[in-house]
This record gives structure tokens, C-alpha cells and sequence, in this order.
């Protein structure tokens, strides 16, 4: 059984980049549009007090799901949802 406090943080780190970086997670067009969206409304909107609330609102709730998912996934070691190890890590562990 995984135990993810036996980890050690280099180990958790190597993980979470493997995550983050693998085109399993998400396809790379979705990661290229996200960023020109994001980008586009912190130009366009840099200036509005609302935004700024909001952003750092989607942001905390962005947090949240991540940390759900890595907890529903055991640290991202089973599929979970939308999550499939299998795309990501393969039969390597």
C-alpha cells in the first residue's frame, strides 16, 4: 500500500512535475489556450479591482481541486475521474 508521509519531498516534487508536464494531463492545446486566455484577461482587466478578486479566488479554488484530486489519487498513484495513471506513468511503478 502507498503511504504518501513515506515519501520523501524530493520524490513528491518529481511527481507533482512528472504531473504537471505530462501531456496525459491535459493536451497540449488546452495548456496553449488556457495561458492565452489567462494572459489576455491580466492585460486587459489589470486594472479593475474586481479582477483581482476574482482571479485570486479561481486561483484558491483551483488549489482546492488539485489537493482533492491528489488526495482521491493517493498522491497521483491510482486513476481517479477524469485522472488516468496509466496515460501518465505508465506501468513503470
Amino acid at each position: 500500500m502507498f503511504n504518501l508521509f513515506k515519501m520523501d519531498w524530493k520524490e513528491t516534487i518529481s511527481r507533482e512535475f512528472k504531473v504537471a508536464f505530462s501531456l496525459g494531463s491535459q493536451p497540449l492545446w488546452f495548456r496553449i489556450l488556457k495561458w492565452i486566455v489567462i494572459i489576455a484577461l491580466l492585460y486587459f482587466l489589470n486594472d479593475y479591482v474586481a479582477w483581482w478578486i476574482l482571479f485570486t479566488v479561481l486561483a484558491f479554488l483551483g488549489l482546492l481541486l488539485h489537493f482533492y484530486y491528489r488526495s482521491k489519487t493517493n498522491g497521483w498513484t491510482k486513476s481517479y475521474g477524469a485522472w488516468k495513471y496509466e496515460k501518465v506513468f505508465g506501468n513503470e511503478e
